[in-house]
């Protein structure tokens, strides 16, 4: 998607490039399929770009992957010493 306002944002290209925005758009009962630009689909719903926007934001926080946790394990050939609740190999 180009960078442009959020109100210039076509409500097709948002649901098919942002994670969530299907979700929220269903939610406020703005077809993904419309064309429109999000502003007129918001002003439609009787709601704001800025309240659409945040809510995409927080589905789209949501829905990011959690850093894996790190590796902990020793390689062969070594010793691991724990201190302080650190393992150093």
């Amino acid at each position: 998607m180009r960078h442009k306002r959020a109100e210039l944002w076509n409500v097709q290209e948002a649901a098919n490039s942002i994670p969530g925005a299907r979700e929220t758009f269903k939610a406020a009962m703005i077809s993904a399929a419309s064309r429109m630009t999000l502003a007129n689909a918001a002003a439609a719903t009787s709601s704001s770009v800025d309240e659409l926007t945040a809510v995409i934001g927080y589905r789209l926080r949501n829905a990011a992957q959690q850093p894996a946790p790190a590796q902990t394990e020793v390689l062969a050939g070594f010793e691991a010493e724990v201190t302080e609740g650190d393992l150093v190999a």
